[in-house]
């Protein structure tokens, strides 16, 4: 598995069983998540954006964007070294998240700017930085074997596309599963 992240830049952990649980509506998980970014991550709320979907197979899935800002970096530039202020947010999350039945994939992205730092590119900072913020999920009591994915998309996936270098561009993206429960036929 080691060596499929040094060819592909992506890791997948075991597939695991999510126990049965009653789903919460779409809506409520928004709104909860939302209430925790105002209330316990007050100053850095400009830092999060948040979007709440269910896919067609009914899954109830959160995508959470912690974005740089302009002077205000979440990574010391050029580097996968988390700021403060970028572990307070996954530290919040992780807290929130540790005791609920989800899975979570993480991804890095960069803007469109090359990285100065010798011979590491954009590709290699943005796995980098994914990686940092499992470390740090991780660090504050969210299940490893809970985490699906890990990895780096570079400047690919922008999410302004129309300003390639926009700061926002910068960021880490968690993407938070709540699969639905199995059903099991009667006897």
């Amino acid at each position: 598995m080691l060596m499929e992240f040094y060819r592909t830049g992506k890791m997948e952990a075991p597939k695991i069983q999510i126990l049965p649980q009653e789903l919460p509506e779409v809506k409520g998980i928004g709104e909860r998540f939302r209430r925790i970014i105002e209330t316990r991550l007050k100053s850095l709320r400009e830092h999060v954006l948040i979007e709440v979907t269910e896919t067609p197979t009914k899954e109830r899935v959160i995508k959470i964007e912690i974005v740089d800002l302009v002077d205000k970096p979440l990574f010391k530039p050029g580097s996968a070294e988390l700021e403060p202020e970028a572990k307070e947010i996954l530290k919040v999350i992780a807290e929130e998240l540790r005791e609920e039945n989800v899975l979570v994939s993480i991804e890095g992205h960069t803007d469109a700017l090359p990285t100065r730092r010798g011979k590491v590119g954009n590709w290699e900072l943005s796995t980098a930085r994914a990686i940092s913020a499992m470390l740090e999920l991780e660090k504050h009591g969210f299940p490893a074997e809970r985490i699906t994915e890990v990895v780096g998309y570079a400047d690919t996936k922008p999410l302004f596309p129309d300003n390639p270098y926009d700061p926002r561009n910068r960021r880490i993206t968690l993407t938070v599963r709540y699969l639905q429960p199995k059903t099991y036929p009667s006897p």
